[in-house]
């Protein structure tokens, strides 16, 4: 028998309760998944893998220092010239490189600073006072170069002799040429021209730039030709030997006058230069003076076969060697 209740109908527990039950615990279970993914928490995000720094950029290599000079080529003179040397570190790809100390060396001179930092271009710059050319170089992180730069005379000065060989007191004509450097454009000229003939005796030459040296001993002589420019003077030499000229001497003798026991004679040496100085040995007698002589004679003056032996040692005094001459002499007695 089935009893009705007001607004359902009734069933009995056993027919009822355990369905009740289960329907209830999945609502409930329903409800509370509903509400977990309702949830305001947001699940874990799967992890990602972090980036790898970036590998850093290699450092440039200094390849070369271009190095160069203003000016390369300069004029001499005595209180020096400044120079601008520059020296360029750049890489392979020809960049500069900037904040690189860079030493600077040279040959002759002196340099405003002997290290120099690179500019933001890769730039050094020092400053070479020189009164000669110069050779500087540059080295930094390992490489290197060079620059040279070139001292040229004002003017140079040469000398030349009308003859290299001369006889004693012989005028020898000097010519002295003053050659101004090229490619510059102004040139300074020489205020004054002087000629050293090399045995105490120096002549201003003025504008003529001629000369003449005049020898009296035997010998090889340095002449010396200098010219004088303000900042400046050059020389030039040459060479001019006094050299002997070859003299023939020859021994004469002559009778001038006589009787039986007396003779005059007259000796003379044939070729002697004027000036010639002969130092005589007259058998009875010795002279030195004039190379001609006369002397008189006695009998008894004579050896036994009638002759006297005379001789005479001559100094031309044109730098031969003093020459020894023999006479054996018949005395030609009447």
């Amino acid at each position: 028998m089935v009893v009705a209740t007001r607004g359902r109908p009734y069933a009995p527990r056993g027919a009822w309760g355990g369905g009740v039950t289960r329907a209830l615990s999945l609502a409930i279970l329903s409800g509370l998944l509903l509400t977990g993914c309702e949830s305001s928490d947001n699940p874990p995000a799967n992890p990602v893998a972090p980036s790898p720094a970036p590998t850093p950029a290699p450092q440039p290599t200094p390849a070369r220092i271009d190095l160069s000079a203003t000016p390369a080529r300069f004029l001499l003179s005595s209180s020096g010239t400044a120079v601008t040397i520059t020296g360029r570190l750049v890489d392979s790809a020809g960049a500069g490189l900037a904040n690189r100390p860079m030493q600077f060396t040279t040959t002759a001179g002196s340099l405003s600073a002997a290290q120099v930092n690179t500019g933001a271009t890769g730039d050094a710059t020092v400053t070479l006072t020189t009164s000669g050319s110069a050779t500087v170089q540059a080295s930094a992180a390992g490489v290197g170069g060079s620059v040279s730069v070139v001292g040229v005379p004002p003017f140079t000065v040469s000398v030349e002799p009308r003859y290299s060989v001369v006889g004693i007191n012989e005028d020898d004509d000097v010519a002295v040429t003053v050659t101004p450097a090229q490619g510059f454009p102004s040139v300074p000229s020489p205020s004054s021209v002087t000629l050293d003939c090399g045995n105490g005796v120096t002549t201003d030459l003025g504008s003529s730039r001629r000369g003449s040296c005049r020898y009296a001993t035997r010998g090889t002589y340095t002449v010396t030709a200098t010219a004088t420019a303000p900042g400046w003077t050059a020389t030039g030499t040459g060479t001019i030997t006094l050299e002997p000229r070859p003299v023939t001497l020859s021994l004469t003798s002559r009778r001038v006058a006589g009787t039986a026991t007396i003779v005059e004679m007259e000796f003379t040496v044939v070729g002697a230069p004027s000036g010639s100085v002969c130092a005589w040995e007259l058998s009875a007698t010795s002279r030195t003076g004039d190379c001609s002589q006369r002397y008189v004679y006695a009998r008894e003056d004579a050896d036994s076969n009638g002759e006297v032996k005379i001789s005479v040692k001559v100094d031309t005094k044109q730098g031969q060697d003093v020459q020894t001459l023999e006479l054996t002499v018949a005395l030609p007695f009447q």
